[in-house]
């Protein structure tokens, strides 16, 4: 069984960032990096603008970028399938064990889908949920949109041609970023049909493949693996149009949680209507 002072689960900034810290603080610690993926994120082009204002790039590199600025690092393309906190273990895809005295698991949250088996809902997470997203939405005329944060927000503006109920558990939109009277502000914007803006970007966006950069590698195309992260230009380029003749239309409800959720057969056995 391998051992190591510190093992650091995930590939991408926090996990790289983690490495990077510990390796430069404790030169002598015995560190694993394992990821899920036969490339990691890095930061490069850093520059420090100001006092309080940094610039960088985010790219991806293969896996010796890192490993040759510390000696003390190991890196491995592994996908973790358990852990024993007791014994302090972690147990690999293909069966290796991996004993730590320092863990760090830095991959990302999941949505909290308010159903797991049904058809019909889809938790926005990453690029590959959004493709997902666009999919469906390409034949549906009608959608509901449930959260307050970030990602529903922008999804709310985003779509085109394709009615959105808007379920929100607060007394205003965004709240997360706005103050009511912002809030009021934006509403309009929401109802209006959207201007076509040509968005001068710089970051880079990140797709899943099926195709590994290590051929002998079978695990780097496990359907288990997300997709990157949403960035803050994450619409950009993306088609966001359902199948209804109207541009736009947006209906919110506030103050709400959603309780059951019903399939057209379900709401059809029960009867059931809002």
């Amino acid at each position: 069984m391998e051992n190591y002072q510190f093992v650091v689960i995930g590939g991408g900034i926090s996990g790289v960032t983690c490495v990077e810290s510990i390796a430069t603080f404790d030169p002598t610690a015995r560190i694993l990096l394992l990821t899920g993926t036969p490339l990691i994120k890095a930061i490069t082009n850093y520059v420090k603008v100001s006092k309080f204002l940094e610039e960088f790039d985010i790219e991806e590199k293969p896996f010796h970028y890192l490993a040759e600025r510390f000696s003390n690092l190991i890196i491995r393309n592994k996908i973790v399938e358990r852990l024993d906190t007791d014994k302090q273990i972690i147990l690999c895809s293909d069966n290796i064990q991996i004993h730590y005295d320092q863990l760090c698991i830095c991959t990302g949250a999941r949505p909290k889908l308010l159903s797991n088996t049904n058809p019909y809902v889809l938790g926005i997470r990453d690029t590959e949920t959004v493709q997902s997203f666009q999919k469906k939405l390409a034949s549906a005329k009608q959608i509901v949109i449930v959260g307050n944060g970030g990602i529903a927000t922008e999804l709310v503006y985003e779509v085109e041609h394709c009615s959105v109920i808007w379920a929100i558990k607060d007394e205003h939109i965004s709240t997360t970023f706005f103050d009511e009277a912002a809030a009021r502000f934006f509403l309009d914007r929401i109802q209006m049909v959207k201007e076509k803006q040509k968005l001068n970007e710089k970051r880079q966006k990140y797709e899943i493949t099926n195709q590994s950069l290590d051929p002998t590698n079978s695990q780097t195309s496990s359907s288990n693996i997300c997709g990157g992260a949403l960035g803050p230009d994450w619409t950009a380029n993306r088609s966001m149009k359902g199948a209804s003749s109207q541009p736009r239309q947006v209906h919110i409800e506030y103050q709400v949680e959603v309780k059951n959720i019903f399939t057209p057969e379900q709401n059809h056995n029960q009867k059931f209507y809002h």
